[in-house]
């Protein structure tokens, strides 16, 4: 006889309370530590985006292809972390 819904195990079960007391407490913490990792990231798009409008030569055409588009990947998660930070203002 299958089991009902109730009874089985699920993701959804509440978690105790000291999980989520860290988890606020990471929130809270990481907040000042999100700033510097997006600075740093920032940086980083900056010299990738530099190392790729160096990269002229036509063997280097695939490898400055590719800085550019982690480039481009690092300017979509900087533009979802700050609006993230704006939202939580």
């Amino acid at each position: 006889m299958p089991k009902s819904p109730e009874f089985s195990p699920s993701e959804d079960e509440p978690k105790n309370e000291t999980q989520e007391e860290l988890e606020v407490f990471d929130l809270r913490l990481n907040k000042g530590e999100l700033n510097e990792l997006l600075r740093d990231l920032k940086f980083k798009k900056e010299e990738l985006e530099e190392s790729a409008s160096k990269m002229v030569r036509k063997n280097q055409v695939e490898r400055k292809e590719l800085l550019s588009n982690r480039a481009a990947v690092l300017g979509s998660i900087i533009g979802k972390a700050e609006g993230s930070q704006e939202n939580e203002k």
